[in-house]
């Protein structure tokens, strides 16, 4: 008896949950408010948002997985650094306000639009910027591009050795079903960090917009078809290494001692000593949300 109530009442829980998740996201479709210019690929259309396009130097910035609308979550990094930088944050297909592709996620399709898209934007030299899963992409990217990158900086990048401390969990249709059934808005609503940034440099617009599109896109084709590459697309960088020739900088979020920190110790043996400095600072897996102001200040060093 007790059995049967506990599924009954789960049952009903599902139900409303989902009942209210529909109900709301026909609600919030008209609220959906565009940003950013489109760059034609493959017949599809990137997403991208610039700003300082009157300063020299560029930096093009990319997101870490699942990263719910890019070009907003990282507006207080690209305001900061827009003052001395030309700054572009390009949404992959699948990503803010690109379209989906609907074709593998590989780390060769990744990288080809990325480049695509600079070269469409007439971009000859630049400054590569990357959140956690871009470090994996990065990597292989700057060996195939070398001659055209000036330097890189990684924000607590992935690293090739990565799936060896965290294994490959993974799992496509809970996923979905998290989001199709209004677990993801209600777990959004108890627990904010975990999916967009919760704190006073986003606007209340900037929030709900990001929101609308966590709920619209969270586990979406593209998104879930990447999830399935990971262990292919790490399998064909896992012995890749930087390029000495590029000046590199991590921003490392700071865990425990660093000689006991894989994240630290396999970003520097990716860079194998040559020519790359770590800087180790308080703060979560997305560092650029509360950290942008000083690391905007060791990136002008660095790099002007």
């Amino acid at each position: 008896m007790i059995i049967f109530k506990f599924i009954l009442y789960l049952f009903i829980f599902i139900f409303l949950t989902f009942s209210l998740n529909k109900f709301l996201l026909l609600r919030e479709k008209n609220k959906i408010i565009g940003y950013g210019n489109k760059i034609l690929i493959k017949g599809k259309k990137i997403n991208i948002v610039e700003k300082g396009i009157e300063n020299k130097k560029i930096i093009i910035l990319n997101p870490g997985y699942g990263t719910i609308a890019p070009g907003l979550d990282f507006l207080p990094l690209i305001d900061e650094l827009s003052k001395n930088f030309h700054v572009i944050a390009i949404e992959p297909f699948g990503y803010g306000d690109s379209d989906f592709c609907r074709n593998s996620r590989s780390v060769e399709n990744i990288t080809f639009e990325l480049h695509e898209v600079i070269k469409k934007l007439g971009i000859k030299k630049y400054i590569l910027c990357s959140h956690s899963i871009s470090g994996i992409y990065s990597i292989y990217y700057l060996n195939r591009y070398e001659d055209e990158v000036v330097g890189f900086i990684g924000m607590d990048t992935s690293v090739p050795n990565q799936l060896k401390y965290t294994g490959n969990k993974f799992f496509p249709i809970l996923r979905k079903l998290s989001n199709r059934l209004g677990f993801i808005r209600l777990l959004s609503i108890i627990k904010p960090e975990l999916f967009m940034a919760n704190n006073n440099y986003y606007s209340d617009e900037v929030k709900s917009q990001i929101r609308y599109r966590l709920y619209r896109d969270f586990a979406n084709e593209d998104n879930l078809n990447e999830g399935l590459n990971f262990e292919r697309n790490w399998s064909k960088i896992k012995d890749l290494y930087y390029p000495k020739n590029i000046k590199k900088i991590f921003f490392l979020a700071k865990k425990e001692d660093k000689d006991k920190n894989w994240r630290y110790i396999e970003t520097k043996n990716a860079f194998n000593n040559q020519n790359g400095k770590i800087y180790l600072m308080e703060g979560s897996h997305y560092i650029y949300r509360e950290k942008f102001v000083e690391m905007s200040e060791i990136i002008r060093e660095e790099f002007l």
